[in-house]
Order: structure tokens, then C-alpha cells, then sequence
């Protein structure tokens, strides 16, 4: 799962690998999903 938007105003990257992305819309990515 790649997610590039372009309005994002905040992403916070955790040591495991998991990331949050703040925008319009809250993504959560996991590697491998």
C-alpha cells in the first residue's frame, strides 16, 4: 500500500515500521498490507 496525497500536513513514522499520515483523510499504512 504506497499512499502519496498531496495535502498532507502531518506524517509520523514509527520505529516498527508503521506510519500515520494526517490529511483530509487519516491513512494508516503497515509494510506488506
Amino acid at each position: 500500500m504506497d499512499v502519496d496525497l498531496p495535502d498532507v500536513v502531518a506524517e509520523v513514522r514509527f520505529p516498527d515500521g508503521w506510519r500515520i499520515v494526517a490529511a483530509h483523510v487519516s491513512v494508516i499504512e503497515r509494510p506488506g498490507a
